[in-house]
């Protein structure tokens, strides 16, 4: 929404949902940002709002399967391999790039999955994977997952032979140690995604 006024401050308001949450994104000009900021937190007072950073919002997007710019997706990617075919509409009519999508989308390699790596975060990150001695992959990302009691989930990029769930893989990380992953439904938080439409 744009020309909002939030406690008299021009905005503009975006539903968003990096967290599998409900979420909005609120754009004000820079100058009266940490005026919005105390309006939002006076006004929440009593919801017992908290700030939190950028761990928690990367925890967040990772158990949500939410995919990010230059880690699950780049110029290399088409929308098939990173989960988000559903944004393309052939039946909308011409678009640029629609009949070049269109020839990709049934001979899509790889896809991003999520993976639970038996090792630190620190050392599943970036880690490749193998499948049979065959390297299919990488983590983009790894962290603790409090849905999953702490274990090390993380995103990864994959051939398209290592994506069912239950896939049993072995992470290398750049020290050469390795570790059991495992391929794991996406998300692994709300999967249903039922709390971002409520």
């Amino acid at each position: 929404m744009r020309d909002a006024l939030i406690a008299g401050i021009p905005a503009q308001v975006s539903r968003l949902g990096f967290t599998a949450e409900l979420g909005y994104e609120i754009q004000v000009p820079r100058e009266r940002a940490l005026e919005l900021w105390d309006a939002v937190f006076e006004a929440g007072a009593d919801l017992r709002i908290r700030a939190f950073g950028a761990i928690a919002l990367l925890t967040c997007r990772t158990e949500a399967g939410m995919i990010m710019g230059e880690l699950e997706y780049d110029h290399t990617v088409t929308p098939f391999e990173c989960r988000m075919g559903w944004a393309l509409d052939f039946d909308k009519g011409p678009f640029q790039g629609r009949d070049a999508l269109l020839a990709m989308k049934d001979s899509v390699t790889g896809r991003v999955v999520s993976v639970v790596v038996d090792a630190a975060p620190e050392a599943a990150e970036g880690a490749r994977l193998e499948l049979d001695g065959r390297d299919i992959g990488y983590v983009t990302m790894a962290l603790p997952s409090p849905v999953l009691g702490g274990a090390t989930l993380g995103l990864a990029r994959v051939h398209r032979d290592a994506v069912k769930s239950g896939t049993a893989l072995t992470a290398v990380a750049a020290d050469g140690s390795k570790a059991d992953a495992t391929v794991r439904p996406t998300p692994v938080y709300d999967p249903e995604r039922a709390r971002v439409r409520a």
